[in-house]
Order: C-alpha cells, then sequence, then structure tokens
C-alpha cells in the first residue's frame, strides 16, 4: 500500500508541475488579470567600446556602430581607450562631430577598467 501510493503521489506531482500549474496560472490571469499598457519607448543607449591599439579595424567599428538602426539623439558611442599607443586616439578624435566620445586611460588597465571607467564619466 506504501509504495503504491508514493507512486501515486509521484505521478501526481509530474502531471501538476507539467499540467496543473500552467492552466491554474492561466485560469487565473483570466479572473484577476489586468491590462498591460504598452507604450513606444525608446530609451538612452550607450556603445561602449573597448580600444586598446585597434588602428587597422577602429574606423570599420565605429562605422558600422554609428550605421545602427537607433534615433541618434538617444544613442551614445564611448571608445574607452586603454592607453593605446597607435593612432587609435586620432582615428576616434576624427568621429567627435558625428557624436563619438574618446575616454582614454593614462595608464593600461584593462579592458574591464577602462569599460567601467567610459562609462561612469
Amino acid at each position: 500500500m506504501g509504495i503504491e501510493l508514493l507512486l501515486i503521489s509521484s505521478v501526481a506531482v509530474v502531471l501538476y508541475t507539467y499540467a496543473g500549474y500552467p492552466a491554474l496560472a492561466y485560469v487565473l490571469s483570466r479572473w484577476f488579470g489586468r491590462p498591460i499598457y504598452q507604450a513606444d519607448i525608446t530609451p538612452r543607449v550607450a556603445v561602449i567600446i573597448a580600444a586598446y591599439n585597434e588602428e587597422r579595424d577602429i574606423a570599420r567599428k565605429l562605422e558600422n556602430t554609428l550605421e545602427l538602426d537607433y534615433p541618434r539623439d538617444r544613442l551614445e558611442i564611448l571608445v574607452a581607450s586603454d592607453c593605446s599607443s597607435d593612432r587609435t586616439d586620432e582615428i576616434v578624435r576624427e568621429y567627435s562631430a558625428r557624436g563619438v566620445q574618446l575616454h582614454r586611460l593614462p595608464e593600461r588597465l584593462g579592458k574591464i577598467v577602462a569599460c567601467i571607467r567610459a562609462a561612469i564619466t
């Protein structure tokens, strides 16, 4: 008798998990549901590009980022230069008229630190 009760309760728990709970949630949402209000929301977005000696690729990356289908007044593009020793900073400065901002670290501290410092400034 004990094993049969254990088997039946185990099957009942599995059935409730896969069928009973979703059905109960659906019924309760129909009885007590609230309307969902949706608005056309376009949040401000910041794209942070970490760069260290990216002279060869940074212009292509910035062009690609500037081509994003997102309102330019809601998009901020930040380049976190981790003390680059090549022309990376010069190239990024050429894009400043298009809204790209350069955040240069005075010493090499790594990608994560560069991104964090660019985000908080």
